[in-house]
């Protein structure tokens, strides 16, 4: 019984030495030739919405209001081999404390998107799209209400 549990221990803690975080993903990535790296601080933000403040839809400024940062990892340009490595680093991200949205995986296209939450509030999104030639990941942290997702489909389809 002590083998068993202390070879349970052991393959979890290989697991969780191997497991990726957002964050160790982008930057790995970011600084690979010809890749693409964006981070938009809440200051950015809401310069932005005060930019075009007459052409956002208000659903869309109070959403945005409620976003702390976004930050985009686009590797479209880079090789093979780059791609192929991010896919395989975040084959191994540590989605313990998410919860899948969407997952599809459609011929040579695969997209997740997983949500960190706490009670009602989405902290953190992640999107996954990696589509034959083109890998991004986007990650998007804040405090916003389930409710608000709707309000973004909404928003996207119009």
């Amino acid at each position: 019984m002590k083998k068993v549990l202390f070879s349970l221990l052991l393959a979890m803690a290989t697991f969780a030495a191997n497991a990726t975080t957002p964050d160790e993903i982008f930057t790995m990535f970011k600084q690979m030739p010809n890749a693409s790296y964006t981070h938009l601080p809440k200051i950015l933000i809401k310069a932005g919405l005060a930019c075009g403040k007459n052409d956002v839809d208000n659903d869309a400024k109070d959403i945005a209001k409620k976003v702390s940062s976004i930050s985009v990892l686009e590797l479209e340009d880079c090789s093979k081999k780059v791609k192929d490595d991010f896919a395989e680093a975040v084959s191994k991200l540590n989605t313990g404390k998410y919860e899948t949205l969407v997952k599809s995986n459609d011929d040579d296209e695969k997209v997740n998107i997983l949500l960190k939450t706490s009670k009602d509030t989405i902290k953190e999104m992640l999107i996954v799209d990696i589509d034959g030639d083109e890998a991004t990941l986007v990650q998007i942290k804040g405090k916003i209400k389930r409710s608000d997702i709707d309000k973004m489909v909404k928003f996207s389809t119009k």
